[in-house]
């Protein structure tokens, strides 16, 4: 595995994570994050989609709840 291609799954992972586990304000925040990330480089076009399409569902469910 190339450094890049690692950099960008842990990347991945950690966001996912982070993702996993926010609250409503806190999805706001990551996703601007991860639009930094892939701008940098260090999160793939797969890996911002993935992440992108999770916070859009977990922002939606928020939504419904309140």
């Amino acid at each position: 595995m190339t450094k890049q291609i690692q950099l960008e799954t842990e990347t991945f992972m950690h966001l996912l994570e982070k993702v996993q586990t926010a609250g409503l304000s806190e999805l706001y925040a990551l996703e601007k994050r991860i639009d930094r990330h892939f701008n940098a480089g260090t999160l793939s076009p797969e890996g911002f989609s993935t992440l992108d399409v999770l916070i859009m569902e977990e922002i939606a469910r928020f939504d419904c709840i309140i």
